[in-house]
C-alpha cells in the first residue's frame, strides 16, 4: 500500500504536464543556438515542437474535468487577432508563399503563448528563469570559443560578437532580456552555491552585452538598469556594487578576450575564467564560505585589490597601444559614434520613411508576411539593400496594415496593464523584473530586427505568458472565493462560457496539428527548393525540374520555385527542341508572377522566359514592371530597353511601324529619366549612397539607346553615342559592331565593314549578333 501511494505521488509529480513544461524549457534553451531561428528551415523544427506541446495541452484541457479559466485579457486578444489577421492578409499579399511562411511563425507564437499560459506554474517559472539565464551565459561562451573554432559557428566572431545569433545587435537585445533575470536570480538566491552561480550567470551575460558592441543595446541598457534599480531594497546594496564591478570587469575583460580571439590564441578561454574568479572573490568577500565571513580588514583589502585590477584593466582605454586596444578601444569608439548624424541611424530613418510610403499604398491588408523584402525596391528613396525594416511595429504595419499594428498594440497594452500592477510590490514581485526583460527587448525592437529572430520572440512570449498566467490565476482564485461566499461574480476582464472555451480549445487542437503537419511539409518543400536552385546554378536542368516538382508537391506556393522550374524547362526544351517543355516554361513563369507580384527578380526571369518562348510583347510588359519595381537599379532600365527592341522588331516585321515608333521613343526617353532621377537626389541621399552610383546610364543602355535612335532615323546621333563608349572594356566591341552596321546601312560601306571586322575579330562571339542586327536595321525606319 505504501509503495502504491509513493508510485501515485511520482506519477502526479512527473505527469504529462511536467513533460509539456519540459518541452517549453527545451524551446527556451535550444532556440538561440540555431542562428536565432532567423531562417525558416531552422524555425520549422521548433514550430513542430510547439505544435505538439500546444496540441497536447489543448487536448488535455479539452477532456479535463477541471474548471476552465474564464477571462480573456488584452494579450490573449492581441495574439489571437494578430495571428488571424496575418491569415486574412494572405490572399492579397505581395508574395503568397512568403505570407504563408510568416503566418506560420505568428501562429507558432500564438500556440506557444497559449501553452505557456496553460502550463506554467510557480515551480516551473522558478526553473525556467534559471534556464533562461544559463542560456544567455552559454551563448556568450559559445561565441567567445568560436574565435578559435571551439565550437565552429559561422559568422560568430569578427570585430564584433554575434555568437549563435544571425546579427550582433540581436545578441545585444537578447542580453537586455536576460540581465534583469540574472539580477532577480541573485536577489532571490540562497547564500551558498546558488549565489555563486547567479553571480557567474550575471557576469557572463554582462560580458555578452559588452561583446555584442550593439550601440542600441548600450543606450537602452541605461533605462533598463534604471527600472531595475527602482526595485532595489536596502539589503540589495551589495548587489548594486556587484553589478557595477561586474560591468566594469566585463569591459576590461573583453579587451583581452578580443585581443586573444583575433590572435587565435587559446588564452581566449582563460580570460573569461579569470573574470569569473574575480566575481567569485567579490561574492566571497560578502558571504564567505560555509558561514565563515571574512573580517572587515580582509574585505577592505579585497575591495582595494579588485579596484586596482579593474583600473589596470582600463588602461587600454586611455593607452590603446597596450594590448592593441582591440576590445575596449572599439567599445569606446562605438559609444563615441552614437550620434543623430550616424550613417546607420540615418539609414534606419530612410527605411521608416520608405516603409510608410508602402503603408499609404496598402493601409488595410499590407503587403503580407515578408512584404518588406519582396517590395521595398519599388519604394526606396536611395540605393540600399536591406531585408528588414529595423523596427518591429513598422514591419508589422507593412506586412499586415493598420489592423495588424492595432492587434500588436493590444499585446503590449495588455502586458503594460499587467506589469503596472506589480509597481507597488516591485521590490518583492518577480513579475516586475521579468516585465523589465520584456520592456528591454521591446525598446530594442524599435530600432532593430531582434524579433525577426524567432528565438528572441519565443523568449518574449514565454515571459509575457508568465504575467498572463499569473493574472488568470489571480482572477480564477477571486472567482472561486466569490462563488464560495455566494457573491456575484465580478471581473474586470471579458467573460465567456465553458462551451465557448471548449470551442476555442478544439481550435487550438486543430492549430497544433496544423503547425506540425504544415511545418513538416514546408520544411521539406523549402529544402527541395534550395536543392533546385543549386541545381539550376550548376546547369543541371533535369535535376532542377525534378526537385522543383517535388518542392511544389510539398509547398505549392513558392514563386521562386516556379521561376526556377520555368528557366530549367526553357533551357532543356531549347536544347532538345521540345516545344512542350517550352510552353510549360511560359505557363510556370506566369504562375510565379501571380504568386509574387512585386519581386523585380521574378519579373526579370519572366521577361527572359517570355522572350525565348516567342512572346516579345509579354517580355516587354514584364520588363516594364521590373523597371518600375526597381527604379533605382540600372539593370531594370537595361532590360526594359533590351526587350523593347525585341518587341519593336516584331512590330516592324508585321508592318506596325506606328506602334514600333511609340516603343522606340520610350527607349529613347530612358536616359533622360535616369538623369532626371539622378539630379533629384537630396544631399542626404548622396551622403547615404553606398559604393557606385544610385542609378546611371550604363554603356549597355547607351548601346540599346543608340540602336533605337538608328531605327528612328537619327543615324548621326546614334553614331556619336556609340563613339563615346567604343573604348569601353566590356561593351566597346559591341558598340563598334553596331556602329559599323549603321554606317554600312547608311551608305558608308567601307568604314562600316572595317568596324564590323574589328569588332568581330576582337570578340568572335559577336558574330552571332551580327546577323540579327543587320536584319533589324535593315527592316527598320531607315529602309
Amino acid at each position: 500500500m505504501e509503495y502504491q501511494i509513493q508510485n501515485n505521488h511520482l506519477k502526479k509529480r512527473f505527469g504529462l504536464r511536467v513533460w509539456l513544461q519540459l518541452g517549453i524549457g527545451i524551446v527556451l534553451f535550444l532556440s538561440p543556438f540555431f542562428r536565432g531561428l532567423y531562417f525558416n528551415d531552422d524555425c520549422f523544427n521548433f514550430l513542430i515542437i510547439i505544435g505538439i506541446i500546444s496540441g497536447v495541452t489543448a487536448l488535455r484541457r479539452f477532456f479535463s474535468r477541471e474548471s476552465f479559466p474564464f477571462s480573456l485579457n488584452l494579450m490573449d486578444l492581441g495574439f489571437t487577432g494578430l495571428a488571424l489577421w496575418y491569415l486574412v492578409c494572405i490572399p492579397s499579399a505581395a508574395s503568397i508563399g512568403d505570407a504563408i511562411l510568416a503566418a506560420m511563425r505568428i501562429l507558432g507564437y500564438l500556440s506557444l503563448y497559449y501553452a505557456s499560459v496553460q502550463l506554467l506554474t510557480k515551480d516551473a517559472i522558478k526553473v525556467g528563469v534559471w534556464i533562461f539565464a544559463l542560456t544567455g551565459a552559454l551563448v556568450t561562451c559559445v561565441g567567445i570559443g568560436s574565435s578559435i573554432g571551439l565550437p565552429q559557428v559561422a559568422g560568430s566572431w569578427g570585430a564584433i560578437l554575434s555568437s549563435t545569433f544571425q546579427y550582433h545587435n540581436a545578441l545585444g537585445g537578447y542580453m537586455l532580456m536576460v540581465i534583469p533575470v540574472c539580477i532577480l536570480l541573485f536577489r532571490e538566491a540562497k547564500p551558498g552555491w546558488q549565489r555563486y552561480l547567479a553571480a557567474s550567470l550575471l557576469y557572463l551575460n554582462l560580458l555578452g552585452l559588452v561583446a555584442s558592441q550593439s550601440r542600441g543595446a548600450y543606450v537602452l541598457f541605461l533605462p533598463v538598469l534604471l527600472l531595475v534599480l527602482l526595485s532595489f531594497r536596502k539589503k540589495d546594496r551589495f548587489l548594486l556594487m556587484l553589478l557595477a564591478l561586474g560591468l566594469w570587469g566585463a569591459v576590461d575583460n573583453w579587451t583581452q578576450i578580443a585581443w586573444a580571439g583575433n590572435m587565435k590564441s587559446l588564452s581566449v578561454l582563460v580570460w573569461p575564467c579569470i573574470g569569473l574568479m574575480g566575481i567569485w572573490f567579490i561574492v566571497w568577500l560578502e558571504q564567505g564560505i560555509r558561514g565563515r565571513v571574512p573580517g572587515r580588514e580582509i574585505r577592505t583589502a579585497g575591495i582595494i585589490v579588485i579596484l586596482g585590477i579593474l583600473v589596470l584593466g582600463t588602461l587600454p582605454l586611455i593607452a590603446p597601444a597596450w594590448g592593441e586596444g582591440r576590445g575596449s578601444n572599439t567599445i569606446v569608439t562605438k559609444i563615441q559614434s552614437i550620434d543623430p548624424q550616424d550613417h546607420n541611424l540615418q539609414e534606419r530613418f530612410a527605411f521608416y520613411h520608405d516603409a510608410l510610403k508602402m503603408v499609404r499604398e496598402r493601409p488595410i491588408f499590407g503587403f503580407g508576411g515578408n512584404g518588406w523584402v519582396v517590395a521595398y525596391k519599388g519604394y526606396q528613396s536611395y540605393l540600399y539593400s536591406s531585408k528588414e525594416t529595423h523596427d518591429e511595429p513598422i514591419k508589422i504595419l507593412v506586412e499586415a496594415g493598420i489592423p495588424g499594428l492595432l492587434f500588436y498594440s493590444l499585446i503590449w497594452l495588455g502586458f503594460l496593464r499587467r506589469w503596472l500592477k506589480t509597481w507597488r510590490e516591485r521590490a518583492n514581485d518577480w513579475n516586475y523584473l521579468l516585465g523589465i526583460s520584456v520592456i528591454g527587448i521591446f525598446l530594442h525592437s524599435l530600432m532593430d530586427f531582434d524579433l525577426s529572430e524567432s528565438a528572441i520572440f519565443f523568449a518574449m512570449v514565454i515571459l509575457m505568458a508568465v504575467l498572463g498566467c499569473d493574472e488568470k490565476n489571480e482572477d480564477l482564485a477571486l472567482s472561486v472565493e466569490q462563488e464560495t461566499h455566494g457573491k456575484k461574480l465580478v471581473s474586470q476582464n471579458f467573460r465567456y462560457s465553458p462551451k465557448f472555451v471548449r470551442g476555442v480549445t478544439a481550435l487550438m487542437i486543430l492549430l497544433g496539428a496544423a503547425l506540425v503537419s504544415g511545418s513538416i511539409n514546408m520544411k521539406e518543400g523549402t529544402r527541395q527548393a534550395a536543392l533546385a536552385a543549386d541545381s539550376l546554378r550548376a546547369g543541371s536542368y533535369i535535376a532542377t525540374i525534378q526537385e522543383s516538382q517535388t518542392a511544389l508537391n510539398y509547398f505549392p506556393f513558392q514563386s521562386s520555385v516556379y521561376a526556377n522550374l520555368a528557366q530549367a524547362e526553357l533551357a532543356e526544351g531549347s536544347a532538345d527542341h521540345n516545344q512542350g517543355l517550352i510552353r510549360l516554361a511560359a505557363q510556370h513563369v506566369q504562375q510565379a508572377t501571380s504568386l509574387n507580384s512585386t519581386d523585380p527578380t521574378l519579373r526579370s526571369a519572366a521577361a527572359r522566359v517570355y522572350s525565348f518562348t516567342g512572346y516579345p510583347e509579354r517580355a516587354y510588359q514584364e520588363a516594364i514592371k521590373c523597371q518600375e519595381l526597381s527604379y533605382l537599379y540600372s539593370q531594370g532600365y537595361e532590360e526594359r530597353a533590351q526587350y523593347a527592341l525585341d518587341y519593336a522588331e516584331q512590330l516592324l516585321e508585321n508592318g506596325n511601324k506606328q506602334e514600333a515608333v511609340q516603343v522606340l521613343e520610350q527607349v529613347q526617353s530612358l536616359p533622360g529619366q535616369i538623369n532626371t532621377r539622378f539630379a533629384q537626389r537630396t544631399d542626404q541621399q548622396q551622403r547615404m549612397r553606398r559604393s557606385g552610383p544610385m542609378v546611371a546610364v550604363t554603356p549597355r543602355l547607351w548601346i540599346y539607346h543608340a540602336e533605337a535612335l538608328s531605327l528612328l532615323g537619327q543615324r548621326t546621333l546614334a553614331i556619336n553615342e556609340l563613339e563615346m563608349i567604343r573604348f569601353d572594356r566590356e561593351y566597346g566591341c559591341a558598340a563598334l559592331l553596331l556602329e559599323g552596321i549603321i554606317k554600312e546601312q547608311g551608305g558608308n560601306k567601307a568604314e562600316g565593314s572595317r568596324d564590323i571586322h574589328l569588332a568581330v575579330q576582337s570578340q568572335p562571339q559577336l558574330k552571332s549578333s551580327e546577323g540579327k542586327l543587320r536584319k533589324l536595321i535593315g527592316i527598320g525606319l531607315l529602309s
